[in-house]
């Protein structure tokens, strides 16, 4: 820890400050926030901060923050929020939940299970389109319990395009030798632009009683697969503005936090589930608007922690890659205005499926890897390993010719929602490509090809590495040179239509204007 937190917070890293005596204590820290885990309890703090947009520099702002975010959060999870503590200075100590000489407060809560968090059960690979049908319909029925917002201002048009323009100079002042003034200029004036197509919908959602007292920051850190169903905590108490949004913004928000980790294919499934149980169809229209706007909202917030003096040289790194990674992701949603089908070609080793997982990370591509798709068709599990010899085991050609016809039937199926796709295959025949091609205009999308032209020497070594078993992908070392020689080479493909992976260093944005083009 680089700087030295407020007394009244420190005290909260002594496992012997609380009354229920934890056996440790965990310390997390927002740019809003000191959060402590002492076993099954959660407190938290907020920082004496003023942004403008939230201010908790008084001892009284801090205590109605704390009794707001209790009393939001409990519409939400009753079973979580445990109420508001005072921390009190008595005879020179601190003491949790005093009653005199009150100096802080804190939200108390139940901690809830880390590994049923959805972004983490999203990092080990355990959601699936159920859980995002039964997130839909939990958050769709609170939508529907919900009543409209009072405050007519709230979720208008005018609301909406104010707070969208402001983002800006917060991003253009806290990222400077960051991000291309000229990108944030193009991004502001499309989606701004996008905003202003859409008034006349915005208008009829607010008269129609669209716009209620939601939850704001509905993203995967703030939901939770509980023994009682999903829950959702830690919902925006510092600005009633941001919270009383329409239901379309809200769907959106999480939408683009599962764009943003790579499954676009979650997202959708999310945004389809939630329609179905609201019925409301005309959402739909403005999800990408709504995408855009929280991607670059989360882009903010992670430029604020640059210059926060309490957060350590490694988070700030962090907030840097988020920051470029949440632009990159509102530069997609505003570039990417038609379907893509996007391939990539290339030998084993080459870097395919590291490049197409964090592409798909910064623009909402539907990620679908043949390899996976491959041991699956044949009731395999996609993390063992099956190394085989060239055209032989899980590799012959009946199961590669299988394996192919499978990726076109997904990514039509995608294709036909209107939600783009990435095939991650070698995709080294001809007939392969042709099919791709043909797939994606019987859809009526774009049809891309990331080709890697890598040296022989870079995939082999990446190959050899491979050694320990630990990559979904079976090729190795031994096969590189059989499956070089029956490699065909690109033909007949318009030059358009074509992007060579040369390097490490293209960047995200120029496959994105690229897939756009």
């Amino acid at each position: 820890m680089e700087n030295k937190l407020p007394p009244a917070v420190a005290v909260f890293l002594s496992p012997s400050f609380y009354p229920h005596k934890p056996q440790q204590t965990q310390f997390i820290q927002t740019h809003i926030s000191y959060v402590f885990i002492a076993d099954d309890l959660t407190y938290k703090v907020k920082k004496a901060v003023n942004y403008g947009w939230v201010d908790y520099e008084s001892l009284e702002k801090r205590k109605l923050s704390c009794q707001a975010e209790n009393d939001l959060n409990a519409r939400f999870s009753p079973e979580v929020y445990l109420g508001v503590v005072a921390i009190s200075l008595e005879n020179g100590r601190y003491v949790l939940d005093g009653h005199r000489n009150i100096v802080e407060y804190a939200v108390k809560m139940i901690r809830l299970p880390q590994e049923k968090m959805l972004d983490n059960m999203l990092q080990n690979g355990q959601v699936t389109r159920q859980n995002m049908q039964e997130l839909a319909y939990y958050i769709s029925s609170f939508h529907k319990k919900s009543p409209p917002a009072i405050d007519k201002v709230h979720g208008s048009y005018q609301q909406i395009f104010k707070n969208a323009d402001e983002n800006f100079p917060d991003i253009m002042k806290n990222t400077r030798g960051l991000l291309n003034k000229k990108d944030l200029s193009k991004i502001q004036n499309i989606s701004l632009g996008m905003i202003k197509a859409n008034k006349a919908l915005i208008d009829k959602r607010h008269q129609n009683g669209h716009v209620k007292d939601l939850h704001g920051d509905l993203h995967t850190a703030h939901i939770c697969f509980t023994n009682y169903g999903p829950r959702v905590y830690d919902c925006i108490d510092f600005n009633t503005a941001f919270r009383c949004i329409d239901n379309a913004a809200e769907v959106a928000f999480l939408a683009m936090d599962l764009d943003s980790k790579g499954r676009a294919d979650l997202s959708d499934a999310f945004v389809q589930a939630y329609i179905e149980a609201s019925g409301d169809q005309e959402a739909k229209e403005l999800i990408t608007m709504y995408k855009t706007y929280y991607a670059l909202v989360r882009c903010k917030v992670a430029s604020f922690e640059l210059s926060d003096t309490n957060i350590s040289r490694q988070q700030k790194r962090t907030a840097k890659t988020k920051i470029k990674s949440y632009f990159n992701l509102a530069y997609a949603y505003c570039m990417l205005q038609k379907t893509v089908l996007a391939i990539t070609v290339g030998l084993s080793g080459c870097g395919k499926s590291v490049f197409a997982q964090m592409l798909c990370r910064q623009a909402p591509l539907v990620y679908i890897n043949s390899d996976t798709v491959r041991k699956k068709l044949l009731d395999l599990n996609p993390q063992d390993n099956h190394h085989a010899m060239y055209n032989s085991g899980i590799y012959t050609l009946e199961t590669t010719q299988k394996t192919y016809h499978r990726l076109y039937e997904m990514a039509q199926s995608y294709l036909q929602l209107g939600q783009s796709v990435i095939l991650d295959a070698s995709f080294s025949k001809q007939w392969q490509r042709d099919n791709a091609q043909q797939t994606a205009e019987k859809s009526g999308a774009s049809f891309k090809i990331i080709e890697f032209d890598i040296p022989d020497a870079t995939c082999f070594l990446n190959l050899s590495q491979r050694e320990d078993g630990k990559s979904i992908s079976d090729a190795r070392a031994d096969t590189f040179f059989e499956q070089k020689k029956s490699f065909e080479p690109l033909k007949d493909a318009p030059k358009h239509a074509i992007i060579s992976i040369l390097t490490s260093y293209n960047t995200i944005k120029e496959i994105i204007y690229y897939l756009a083009s």
